[in-house]
């Protein structure tokens, strides 16, 4: 007892050493993650089968959690079979994003050996938080070999704190005379934290066989439930393999070894040792929530405002938050689209892209998904794409005719945004964006052309903007065409006083290039009759010689027949005149 003693003091020293030491070297392996649904509810499961940290994402504020010590060794000589691990276990303990929860396996104890070493108990498993303990679940105690009282002996004690399984009794012997058949090992006790498979753990390992005469083999007993390992049997004159170790990671208890006082018979030693414990286990389960509804990114949404969902991106980008370290897919019309991309651990921020997608109101959904379990958005997001551009109305051409200040009234097929961008005769022009009044500043001459250019066309340019931000740029082309218009000759007039029979210079001006009459008191003026204009417009004007040829008051006048067909005839106003008798001889 007292070896005993000592033996399970040593394991335990060396079982703290390693518990300091994993926290001093903090070594971070890769974990196995399933996941299981009960009613509706999806649960991540981590299972931690090493010494391991686990860093709790963003999303995450509770776990559930179980840690089962590793099982006890073995015992041998038909004796009692190891005793399982101590199933400890938490429910909604509060965590948050960031912590860090670290596990320290316990190791199973080792088989005992016949004439040499005894049996091991198995080692303490921790599971901490941020260093502090949250869970401590003991090893089992290691099995026993037979007993000189010639008794079924008393199994392998169980885990200490009342939770972990008894080891199977030990087998009988009663010196050579009839065979000892081992005691079943108990079943492990039942998790409350349901993991999606078996919830037993700590199984105690059943009793080993002894040595017979009578029969030829003798099976030892099963291991409990929860992984326990069997006891050995026993083949008269063979002998048997060792006791069955304890399943890895479920605390389970060894199964004890065979043989009694069988000895060497024929040369075989039938003396067998008992099974390693089964390695002990830490497990984690958190519920996997719906990941928020998706937002249009806001590079994606360049629509006029950043929560209208109007976009003309083709391939948006979408964002949210989900549980961290999830895989985010998002769903077009419930139907995936785009690569998958990874919520951040920290922050649970994801940002996907979608595939190329067609114009029209499109639902977006998002999927989140961790080891094959996957949980999708509550609510949708309504999103337009509108791919194309205003049109705008009128065409690119106007024609215009002169001498008028309205060009047109410029509208869109959709609501949209107008605006005057340049076109080299914007200068020339006034553009009311709200009504899309489009006017001449001063209304056009055909005749004196003020465009860039005075070729009788001004380039203008507008762009329309739709509330998807997509634009719509028309260069219009007002040409001016020729209109008719009534021309207008002046009164004439001369210099000075007039003398009959003495030659003056007698001028009228016009609008118009032409021919110009002259005439005296109604009547042509004879050599009068058809003098061209000279100028440019709209300034002309026609001269001609005059030699009066009586005196006392007249009247003077002209008509003017334009050259330009667009411009209508005119007479001249009359000018009145009193011609001089001459005072001197020729």
């Amino acid at each position: 007892m007292a070896t005993m003693m000592r033996r399970q003091s040593k394991q335990a020293a060396a079982v703290l050493a390693a518990f300091a030491l994993h926290f001093s070297l903090a070594p971070a392996f890769a974990l196995s993650g399933s996941t299981f649904t009960s009613s509706s509810t999806v649960y991540v499961v981590n299972t931690f089968t090493a010494d391991e940290n686990w860093t709790v994402p963003y999303g995450v504020t509770s776990i559930d959690a179980l840690a089962v010590g590793g099982g006890g060794g073995g015992g041998t000589d038909g004796g009692d079979g190891g005793g399982g691990g101590e199933l400890r276990q938490t429910t909604s303990y509060t965590v948050a994003a960031g912590n860090v929860m670290a596990s320290t396996i316990g190791g199973g104890g080792s088989g005992a050996v016949w004439g040499g070493s005894g049996s091991t108990s198995g080692g303490i498993t921790y599971l901490t938080k941020d260093g502090a303990t949250v869970l401590q679940a003991n090893g089992g105690a290691g099995g026993s070999g037979w007993t000189s009282a010639q008794n079924r002996a008393a199994g392998g004690s169980g885990g200490s704190g009342g939770t972990g399984s008894n080891g199977g009794a030990g087998g009988l012997n009663r010196w050579q005379q009839t065979e000892g058949i081992g005691g079943a090992g108990a079943d492990g006790p039942t998790s409350t934290i349901a993991t999606g498979s078996a919830v037993n753990y700590g199984g105690g390992g059943g009793g080993g066989a002894c040595y017979s005469r009578t029969y030829a083999t003798v099976s030892g007993a099963a291991g409990g439930a929860g992984g326990g390992g069997s006891g050995a049997g026993h083949t008269y004159n063979v002998g048997s393999p060792a006791g069955t170790a304890g399943t890895a990671n479920t605390g389970g208890g060894g199964g004890s070894g065979s043989a009694c006082d069988g000895g060497y018979t024929s040369g075989t030693d039938q003396r067998t040792r008992g099974g390693a414990g089964g390695t002990g286990v830490v497990v984690i389960r958190y519920i996997l929530t719906a990941p928020s509804t998706p937002d249009l990114d806001t590079a994606s949404d360049l629509g006029t405002s950043n929560s209208d969902n109007l976009t003309n991106d083709s391939t948006p980008t979408f964002t949210g938050t989900a549980i961290g370290g999830t895989s985010i897919q998002i769903l077009v019309d419930g139907v995936a689209s785009g690569n998958a991309c990874t919520a951040n651990t920290s922050t649970g921020a994801w940002s996907c892209t979608t595939a190329t997608l067609t114009a029209g109101t499109k639902a977006i959904t998002v999927r989140s998904s961790i080891n094959g379990a996957t949980k999708d958005s509550a609510s949708s997001l309504s999103v337009t794409l509108d791919l194309t551009g205003p049109i705008l109305t009128p065409s690119a051409a106007i024609s215009k005719a002169e001498n008028i200040t309205s060009i047109a009234t410029v509208s869109c097929n959709e609501t949209c945004v107008l605006s005057i961008t340049g076109g080299a005769d914007s200068a020339s022009v006034t553009f009311n964006t709200g009504t899309g009044a489009l006017d001449f500043k001063v209304a056009p001459d055909y005749e004196a052309p003020d465009d860039v250019g005075a070729n009788r066309t001004y380039a203008i340019t507008i762009t329309a903007t739709d509330p998807s931000s997509n634009t719509t740029v028309v260069n219009y082309v007002v040409t001016i065409t020729n209109a008719n218009e009534a021309s207008v000759v002046g009164t004439p007039t001369w210099s000075g006083n007039i003398y009959k029979g003495v030659t003056l210079s007698l001028s009228v001006s016009s609008n118009a290039p032409g021919k110009v009459r002259f005439f005296m008191d109604g009547k042509r003026i004879s050599n009068c009759l058809a003098v061209t204009t000279t100028g440019t417009y709209p300034n002309y004007s026609a001269t001609c010689s005059w030699k009066p040829a009586s005196v006392n008051r007249h009247t003077v006048s002209a008509s003017l027949t334009p050259s330009d067909i667009s411009f209508s005839s005119s007479n001249s106003p009359t000018a009145s005149v009193f011609i001089l008798k001459r005072t001197t001889s020729r």
